[in-house]
């Protein structure tokens, strides 16, 4: 897989409703699923209430979400609405 890069908020996400209804991103849960052992292989699933969506992982994005998320609870992410203006 690719290196991983840093998001950027300059653009909206690509699921944002047009009415830019902000509650449609709303995660409700979440699951991961292995898909293989070596290369270690998963799916990531966020479930909002317009459906799921599924994205491959590899170890590395996953330590990278995990560091994401532990920095989110920390309080050290950025905003992502100051980032809009």
């Amino acid at each position: 897989m690719s290196k991983a890069r840093k998001v950027t908020m300059c653009d909206p996400p690509l699921n944002m409703p047009k009415n830019g209804d902000i509650e449609a991103l709303l995660a409700f849960d979440v699951g991961v699923t292995a898909i293989a052992d070596s290369p270690l292989l998963g799916s990531f699933t966020l479930m909002t209430r317009d459906g799921h969506f599924d994205f491959l992982i590899d170890q590395e994005m996953a330590n990278a979400i995990v560091q994401e998320v532990r920095a989110f609870l920390r309080g050290d992410s950025p905003s992502l609405l100051e980032a809009k203006t």
